[in-house]
This record gives structure tokens, sequence and C-alpha cells, in this order.
């Protein structure tokens, strides 16, 4: 049974038969009254779903809390966010996607080096390549730190979350993750290990450099003597080179500073000698 809700007002305060039935409005046609067999009087917004092939009732409120007027104004929301279409989702980026936008990045920005990033990632996060970036948590990415200081040390396990907390920075900026998940992870102590070239195993060194070609061990002893990243001495020009000192650019430096080299003798005589 139904009637015109429209006069509700007129028998609201008068009893009405201990059954359920409904009442539809003739103003809001989707705004309806139910009333329930204990008297109770509710107010719904109905709207036929052909996807779903039945009615689907939104609860406004009891009639007790909401007046007519108010019930249609929320009856008439209602129905503007049915028809409003719902926004597409926009293609995830994954892991793996991201790395190669940030090693752009670092092109872009003249960075010489800037595999190192696909690099690192390829060593400890190439079985995340595919996650899509919002589905990392902190919890899993301190499980993996671990795992990799178990099987590879404390530092290979603090680089590999550090090139993560960088990644996700760069995401944020571009407005790819809402939060960098990767700083909640506490990294282990991770101070690199001195390494020590005992005099047996110079010995050994030098010979077999000594087997190889003049001008790698020219190379590798200039590395030894300078304590210089290999890309820099491989970039190593005569016009940076004054008595006694390398100067090396900042487009060869890590920093993107001007570093200056001091050289020993025996750098200094292999210089001579080339």
């Amino acid at each position: 049974m139904r009637q015109n809700l429209a006069k509700f007002d007129d028998f609201i305060g008068s009893d009405l038969p201990p059954t359920e039935r409904w009442y539809q409005d003739t103003k809001s046609p989707r705004l309806a009254l139910k009333h329930t067999p204990t008297g109770q009087r509710i107010y719904y917004h109905v709207r036929y779903s052909s996807e779903h092939q039945r009615n689907i009732k939104t609860r406004i409120g009891d009639a007790i809390d909401w007046s007519v007027t108010a019930a249609r104004a929320k009856a008439e929301q209602i129905n503007a966010e049915f028809n409003t279409p719902k926004p597409v989702a926009k293609p995830t980026t994954t892991l793996g996607e991201l790395v190669k936008l940030y090693e752009q990045h670092l092109r872009a920005k003249g960075i010489r080096d800037p595999g190192y990033a696909g690099d690192t990632f390829a060593l400890s996060w190439s079985r995340y390549a595919q996650r899509p970036l919002h589905t990392l948590t902190a919890a899993e990415l301190a499980a993996e730190h671990n795992k990799i200081a178990g099987a590879r040390g404390r530092v290979a396990a603090a680089t590999a979350i550090k090139l993560m907390r960088t990644l996700l920075r760069y995401a944020e900026d571009l407005d790819l993750v809402m939060r960098n998940v990767a700083k909640k992870v506490r990294i282990s102590g991770s101070r690199p290990r001195d390494v020590w070239l005992k005099p047996e195993v110079l010995k050994l060194f030098f010979r077999v450099l000594a087997t190889m070609p003049q001008d790698a061990q020219d190379y590798f002893k200039l590395l030894l003597l300078t304590a210089a990243r290999r890309s820099a001495v491989a970039s190593m020009r005569w016009k940076d080179l004054s008595p006694g000192v390398w100067t090396i650019p900042e487009q060869s430096s890590k920093t993107q500073r001007v570093i200056e080299v001091p050289l020993v003798g025996a750098a200094v005589e292999i210089l001579k000698r080339r």
C-alpha cells in the first residue's frame, strides 16, 4: 500500500495499522517512508538498479529526527551521488617503473652514473619490480632488510633500504604515493667495514697486476694510490693536473663538488711516464 507522503504531516500523530507499510513521496519520488509493525517510521532513499535488478534502499534516518523537508533534501543529495560518474582508476605505477623514472631524473640532472640506482635495485629488490607502489608496507621492507642483513651483511641491507627511501621520496614528489613507508624501517648498524690489505695480499695483487696490459696496471695502481672513484680515475684529464695535486671537477665528483687530491710520489711517476 502506498500513500502520498506529501500529506504525511497531516496524520503523523495518528495511529497507523500495526503492519509494515511503505509510503512514497510525490514531490521527491525516490524518498520513501517505512512504517514498521512497532510504529517506527524511517525515511529511505529508494532507487532501482538495473545492474543489480532490484531496488537499492539507503537509510536516511528516523522520522522523529528528520523533518519531511530535510529528508527530501537528503534524498536529492543521495540521488545526485548516484548520478555522479565514478572516477576511472589511473594505471598504478610499479616499483620497477619508478626506478626507470628515477634514472631518467638523474640523467636530466647530469649525474654521470645514473645506472647505480638500477644496479642496486636489481641486486636487492628485483622480485618487487612488478609490485604497485601503494601495496608496499613498512613491515615487509623491514623483513627484507633483515633477510639481506643475514645473507649479505648489514651494509648491504642498509644500502638497500636507503635506495628504497630515495625512490619512494621521489615517488612522493610525483604524487605517486601518499607516504614513504621505507622511512619507518630501522636500519641496523651499517658502518662500512675497514679493509686492510696485508703484505702477502699486496704481493699477490702486484704479481697479478704485472701480467696485465700497461694501461690496466696504471689504472689500478692510481686507484690504489689516490683512493678515488673508478669513474673519476678513468676520466682523469691532463688539464686537471698540477704539481702534486689532481683537481677532480664537479662533473666527475659524486658530491658534485670540486675535490683536490694530493698525489704521492708513485702516482706522480706513473703520470710522468704516461
